[in-house]
């Protein structure tokens, strides 16, 4: 099982956070999405996950900031 840590920017409500949580339950299905909005966060758990790139552009065209968090 991988894990894909995101720094998201751009979330300023539940609503925010719960499209970015749509985005990446489309992007990876299957995984365990979990969105903080308080910490700018995201993480995915799962097998199969897409690449943190391909992730970051997801959520990106869904017109919030993202990059894999270090």
């Amino acid at each position: 099982m991988s894990q894909i840590k995101l720094k998201v920017e751009g979330m300023s409500c539940e609503g925010c956070s719960s499209a970015v949580e749509r985005i990446l339950t489309r992007a990876a299905p299957g995984a365990a999405v979990q969105v903080d909005l308080e910490g700018a966060r995201a993480s995915l758990e799962g097998e199969d996950l897409p690449s943190a790139l391909e992730l970051s552009q997801a959520i990106e065209q869904g017109g919030f900031k993202a990059r894999e968090e270090e």
